[in-house]
């Protein structure tokens, strides 16, 4: 059983670093844990990731699913999910992790979540539309599939020949149950 750490206790890391170096500064600044408390910036604003760097994790993140290493991009992608709340492609990414690795309903939240800020997410609804049609939730599937179809009508993104190709699919399997 692990022991409980009494703040009043425990020593400060704060304290530590200041013994080692009498001019080192705190890690996060206490102006930026009120801002992040109040919700005016995300955890990764609090530490000081820039964006090119959060993508950098992301980029490493994918590289790993690529490779087959799922669980590993999974937790790549729960932490950038965690620093930064507002971003629909971590949601995006993160609900490709959890559909490869057969969790249904995290892969649909996550893409529900990605949708809710920005809608016009291809890959998102092009995602979300391939696991709705695997659940056997046709209409749905395919009002994704249409959403899709509606806002790449030059089809210049991979998730709309995805998105069209299911639904082609779909109009055969119709067409021979009617024959």
């Amino acid at each position: 059983m692990p022991e409980n750490i009494n703040p009043a206790t425990e020593p400060n890391p704060d304290d530590l670093a200041m013994q080692v170096d009498p001019e080192a500064k705190p890690i996060v600044r206490d102006e930026y844990v009120t801002r992040f408390l109040m919700g005016d910036i995300t955890a990764s604003d609090m530490i000081g990731l820039t964006r090119d760097e959060l993508y950098m994790i992301a980029k490493r993140g994918y590289e790993l699913m690529e490779q087959g290493k799922v669980d590993e991009a999974r937790q790549v992608y729960e932490g950038l999910v965690l620093l930064d709340p507002y971003d629909p492609y971590f949601y995006t990414v993160l609900g490709s992790v959890y559909q490869r690795l057969e969790d249904e309903d995290k892969a649909l939240e996550c893409y529900n979540q990605s949708l809710r800020m920005q809608p016009w997410n291809l890959s998102a609804l092009t995602n979300r539309g391939e696991l709705l049609f695997k659940q056997g939730k046709l209409t749905d599937a395919f009002k994704d599939f249409q959403r899709v179809i509606e806002l790449d009508p030059g089809d210049k993104n991979r998730s709309t020949l995805r998105a069209k190709a299911i639904v082609l699919a779909l109009k055969e399997t119709l067409e021979k149950q009617k024959a």
